[in-house]
This record gives C-alpha cells, sequence and structure tokens, in this order.
C-alpha cells in the first residue's frame, strides 16, 4: 500500500512540476517568438515595398556575421545548439542573445536573404530554457526535457502545430530514437506557446487539399514521388554544405563567405529581374495550393539561393524554405500527374520535409495536422520512401553525422 501511495505521490509531484515548468516556458516563450515574428514581417513588408534595399545584402551579411562571431564566441545556433545541449554539449547563454537575436533576424529579412525563421524562434526558446534551466538548478535529465521542450516551442511558435512539434523536438536529438520521458513537458510547452502566440495575433497558414481515393495507381504514383522528394531533400542540403565546405576554403572567414553570397544572391537577382525568391517567400506555398502559375523550376530557384545565403552563414532557419520548395516542386510534377496539383504539393511538401529533416514521424504528424486530419495513409507513404531515399544527410547537422565539423552545421 505504501508503495502505491509513493507512486501515486511521484506521478502527482511529476505533474504539477511539469506543468508549471512548461507553462512558464510555454508563455514566457509565446511572447518573445511572437515579438521576434512581427519583427520579421514588419520587415519582410519593408523589403516588398522596397525593392533596393537587397543592394544592401553583402554588407549586412558581412556585418551581421562578424556580430556573431563577436556576441556567440562561435557557438552554434537554433536548433543546433539545443541539440547539442541535450547531448550534453552545454553552452554559456546569454540573455543579451534574445534582442540580438530578433534585430539581426529582421535585418536578414529586411534585406531579401533567403532564408526562413524558425531556427532563430528555437534560438529565443532555447534562451528561455537555459536560463531556467540554470535559475532553477535543474538536474542534468530535466535540464535536457527543458531544452526538448524549448525546440518545441521554436516549432509549435513557427508553425502552429503543437502535436508536430512535439513530435519533432523528441524525434531530432537522435535519427531514429524517440525520447518519450520528454512528451508531457514538449507537449504542454508547444501547446502553450501557440495558445500565446496566436492570442496575441499570429496567423498560420491554412490549406485546403483534394483527396483522391487510394487506388494501386495512387499508390504507384506517390512511391515515385516520395523518392524524387528524397533526392531534393537530399540535393537541398547537400547544396547548404558544400556551400560552406568549399565557400571557407576560398574566403577563409564566415563573414566574407556571408558577403560573398550574399552578393551572388542580388547580381542573379537583378539579372533576372525578380525577388520572389528571397526572404520566406511563402507567396509560393500560396501559389502551388491555389493551382496559380508557378515557373516550373521555382523549386530549384528557391533552393539555390537558400543554398547560397544559409550556406553562406544567413542566420534565420533552413525548415520553412524546404515548406516552399517541396510545395512549388509539387506543383511542377503535377503538370505530369493526373491528381490535384494542390494534393501533389501537400504530398511533396511533406515528402521534402521528412526528406530534410530525417523525422518522418514528426512529417506523418505534421501532414495530418497541418491538413485538417485528413489523408494519413498518404502522407504515411510519402514519408517513409522519401526518408529512406535522402540517406544520412540532415539540414540539423548536430542530430547525427559526428564526421562534419562546427563550420559545416546550418
Amino acid at each position: 500500500m505504501k508503495i502505491k501511495q509513493l507512486i501515486q505521490q511521484e506521478q502527482i509531484h511529476y505533474l504539477i512540476k511539469w506543468t508549471l515548468l512548461s507553462t512558464m516556458v510555454g508563455l514566457i516563450s509565446g511572447v518573445i517568438i511572437t515579438i521576434y515574428t512581427k519583427f520579421v514581417l514588419g520587415a519582410t513588408q519593408i523589403r516588398l515595398s522596397n525593392p533596393y534595399l537587397i543592394l544592401g545584402l553583402p554588407v549586412m551579411g558581412y556585418v551581421l556575421t562578424k556580430a556573431y562571431d563577436k556576441v556567440s564566441c562561435g557557438r552554434l545556433l537554433g536548433n543546433n545548439v539545443l541539440i547539442s545541449g541535450i547531448k550534453g554539449k552545454h553552452e554559456n547563454v546569454s540573455l543579451f542573445m534574445i534582442p540580438f537575436v530578433i534585430m539581426s533576424t529582421a535585418l536578414t529579412h529586411l534585406f531579401g536573404a533567403s532564408v526562413g525563421k524558425e531556427d532563430m524562434a528555437t534560438e529565443l526558446a532555447g534562451d528561455v530554457a537555459f536560463y531556467v534551466s540554470r535559475k532553477w538548478h535543474l538536474s542534468r535529465l530535466d535540464a535536457q526535457w527543458v531544452m526538448i521542450s524549448a525546440i518545441a516551442a521554436g516549432f509549435a511558435g513557427t508553425f502552429g502545430t503543437p502535436i508536430t512539434a512535439t513530435v519533432f523536438s523528441l524525434e531530432i536529438v537522435n535519427r531514429g530514437k524517440i525520447r518519450l520521458d520528454g512528451l508531457y513537458p514538449a507537449f504542454i510547452t508547444a501547446l502553450v506557446t501557440q495558445e500565446v502566440t496566436t492570442f496575441l495575433g499570429i496567423q498560420y497558414a491554412t490549406f485546403t487539399v483534394q483527396f483522391p481515393q487510394m487506388t494501386m495507381t495512387v499508390f504507384l504514383t506517390l512511391v515515385v514521388l516520395s523518392v524524387l522528394c528524397g533526392l531534393v531533400g537530399h540535393l537541398f542540403v547537400s547544396t547548404i554544405l558544400t556551400v560552406r565546405h568549399f565557400g571557407l576554403k576560398l574566403m577563409k572567414t564566415r563573414a566574407n563567405l556571408s558577403f560573398v553570397t550574399g552578393l551572388i544572391v542580388v547580381v542573379i537577382a537583378l539579372s533576372t529581374k525578380t525577388t520572389q525568391y528571397l526572404g520566406l517567400s511563402t507567396q509560393m506555398q500560396q501559389q502551388a495550393f491555389h493551382n496559380d502559375a508557378l515557373s516550373p523550376f521555382a523549386w530549384l530557384y528557391k533552393l539555390f539561393y537558400c543554398g547560397l545565403n544559409i550556406g553562406g552563414f544567413y542566420r534565420g532557419g533552413a525548415t520553412t524554405p524546404l515548406f516552399d520548395i517541396g510545395a512549388s516542386f509539387g506543383a511542377m510534377m503535377a503538370q505530369w500527374i493526373h491528381l490535384p496539383q494542390n494534393f501533389i504539393s501537400a504530398m511533396c511538401l511533406v515528402g521534402v520535409f521528412a526528406a530534410a529533416t530525417n523525422t518522418p514521424i514528426a512529417c506523418l504528424m505534421l501532414g495530418i495536422e497541418l491538413f485538417h486530419g485528413n489523408g494519413a495513409a498518404f502522407f504515411f507513404i510519402m514519408v517513409i520512401f522519401s526518408y529512406v531515399t535522402s540517406g544520412k544527410f540532415s539540414v540539423f547537422a548536430a542530430q547525427k553525422m559526428p564526421e562534419y565539423h562546427d563550420e559545416d552545421m546550418v
């Protein structure tokens, strides 16, 4: 009887402790991520109204990379710093990084760098998590759970999908393993973060998809499509790592590489007379899902721009661009497939995301959650084959692959 009472007491203590901790981290992260998101979206609107701002991209990239190297002392950033922290490689954290990350990422988007925003949202939540862990003198295991929760907060605050964020945070640390011990803290943190950002006015993209009947023809089509998505995801990661690896050999410093890659992006944008692949480029998703006309190579242009900017140490994130690349790749493939374009775009969005992040279960949940609980069987096929096709590459280098050095980290 005493043993049973002890177990019950431990369960009650666990629930109270992690409900309070996760709620606190979620509330603070939600407020900070909302401020961050509004700064980034505001900077994007200013750039769209003043396209000439892209001329300052190379200089801005050089200055911000220099600043990051100085204030961060070379430490990893974004998802990578949390993954490394969970694995025991703790970094020094200063709350100064919160305003610095917000302003620097807003400037990055103000001048048109082709990057996302989710990685720095995770960085912000991570700074909160590290601070809470230190102030509350949490044990190493509890600190790991808090950091896992921070990854969930960053994902949920960016995409508005708390269930996916929970699974993603548990799956991302080690490919092939899921940290179920952090399930409850991660979910509460993700849910609270998403509710706070929504309450404070952040709006998340919603899509309508026409799902066909599952037939053998559709099944085989999805298998082929998922293999192609796996190759696209592999190409995305390889492009970033190649630019970073060879760029550093030629340019010697990160700041020099930022300047050169920024200059190349500006020259290409001016010569092609289009800026639609700069910044977040979320209009690519809308065009793909609304059957609007897109260049057949829109996905490749976006991939190339991202490869240059992310490989050139422009901060923001590599995850959000995967949505643009996957959706526009699907729009191209729909021209040869007799199925609704929005369906193919949805499949490819999830498939490319699974291939580049090596998180198939989270991507399955992403498809279900992002597209209103429909099409689970279709998404399952996509994530399995695209995940297998992509190989060992991941956009989160700290996730695995010990043969890569810190300078290769995305």
